[in-house]
């Protein structure tokens, strides 16, 4: 019997983990003003019997802000696909997960690079100072040059995201919402996107200064 009851609960966590967008029974109760009602985005679990979701909603200014809230496993339901096509805060929640999910990605690597910039400008002006090490000194600036170059497109890619989720978040909560519309406010920005998300990733792909350093001070 309590073989069965774990094997059950193992599959709904692998299930959950596996899905956009999931359903948390009376989470309305605790919060307001949700876009999405009862969906939510699950992020990771704790104690085999705990998930962690994130629920976006607006400020009444228009802001994007998430909620991250911890829930019951037995409060989690896994939304049915034959209701998709009649469920429109489902079919906008599915469409909104990705930016969401990278949104956040974003958000953590640009506190990353604020922290190494600031690590590598102190370090920098050390070796400034220093008779051993002053000879480095140029290393330390190109890598600096480079990580502030990162930053800056990192930011560039994350208005992106808040303005497409935004719109989307907009469009759900408007009278006579048409699902479509995201896709259509997706693709009005769509090169731009690309754009960005390419030459961002291929800065981090090209910052060898940076990359020389890390090495060094890894030997």
């Amino acid at each position: 019997m309590l073989d069965n009851l774990f094997f059950r609960r193992n599959k709904k966590i692998e299930k959950v983990l596996n899905t956009k967008i999931i359903l948390i029974n009376k989470i309305e109760e605790r919060y307001s003003n949700l876009c999405l009602n009862s969906y939510g985005l699950p992020l990771k679990f704790k104690e085999r019997d705990k998930v962690q979701v994130i629920f976006p909603r607006l400020t009444p200014k228009g802001d994007v802000e998430y909620i991250f809230s911890w829930h019951n496993l037995d409060d989690v339901q896994i939304p049915d696909t034959e209701i998709e096509q009649n469920d429109i805060k489902l079919r906008a929640a599915k469409e909104l997960a990705p930016l969401i999910k990278e949104h956040l990605q974003i958000e953590q690597e640009i506190l990353s690079l604020e922290e190494q910039c600031k690590k590598v400008n102190n370090l920098a002006d050390l070796v400034s100072t220093s008779e051993l090490y002053s000879s480095q000194l140029d290393i330390y600036e190109r890598a600096i040059v480079e990580l502030e170059n990162l930053l800056e497109k990192a930011e560039q890619l994350q208005k992106i995201y808040i303005h497409l989720i935004r719109e989307g978040l907009i469009g759900i909560q408007v009278a006579g919402y048409n699902p479509d519309n995201i896709r259509d406010n997706r693709l009005a920005f769509d090169s731009q996107y690309k754009r960005i998300k390419e030459e961002y990733q291929y800065m981090r792909d090209a910052a060898t200064a940076y990359q020389e350093l890390m090495r060094q001070q890894g030997e």
